[in-house]
């Protein structure tokens, strides 16, 4: 009875890991028909702990480094300089990979392509018709929704630094999020080269303490 269940065991536990890595490889994977009818299971599925994507490859893999920053005000109406609140937690995966650090250290991206880019198929629709064609068809109040839910995050992402950076009484917060340009190949030995960048700002809000605990 026992070698019976410890074989039942092994066939569940076979198919959990064939329908578990088959739903991940269609999620981190390219467009393609099976993906396009299933996707709405795969990233309910996949979110949020296993998110992947497909921009480490080609033909678009991601070529800006993004960094989140934040001011704050003081109760009194100081405001303070701009701090970077990513690098640090890059710098602590780099020295601790197989930690909490490793997947923090992601939030910046992940919340620049969660606010900017809309998904692949929409990101498809909009390349293959006209501006017009797409407002018409795409609900743009959903893709609203979803970016104000992302700013959102990024807000609690802010809040949850702040106590790592003053001990001030802060009253409101501004975030900005800052993409570096590579430095091109051609210039690779060029010292004085300065990296291209931009930022977006997304102003002040009230600054609400994040319990971490």
């Amino acid at each position: 009875m026992k070698k019976v269940g410890n074989v039942i065991l092994i066939i569940l536990l076979l198919i959990f890991t064939v329908f578990h890595f088959s739903v991940i490889a269609l999620h981190a994977g390219p467009l393609n028909p099976v993906k396009t009818n299933s996707i709405n299971f795969v990233e309910r599925y996949t979110y949020p702990l296993l998110v992947q994507n497909w921009q480490l490859f080609a033909p678009d893999p991601i070529n800006v480094t993004s960094h989140v920053l934040v001011q704050y005000k003081t109760k009194d109406g100081t405001t303070s300089e701009w701090h970077n609140i990513s690098t640090p937690l890059t710098e602590a995966n780099k020295n601790n990979p197989v930690s909490g650090y490793n997947k923090a250290s992601r939030i910046p991206t992940g919340i620049y392509h969660d606010l900017f880019y809309q998904g692949e198929l929409v990101e498809e629709y909009r390349k293959a018709v006209d501006v017009d064609k797409f407002n018409e068809d795409i609900n743009m109040d959903q893709i609203q929704e979803s970016k104000e839910k992302h700013v959102d995050i990024l807000y609690r992402f802010a809040f949850s630094s702040v106590p790592l950076i003053t001990n001030d009484e802060v009253d409101e917060v501004n975030v900005r999020i800052v993409n570096w340009h590579p430095v091109p190949f051609s210039e690779r030995f060029n010292s004085e080269y300065e990296r291209e960048s931009e930022f977006t700002e997304f102003g002040w809000k009230k600054y609400i303490p994040v319990l971490t605990y």
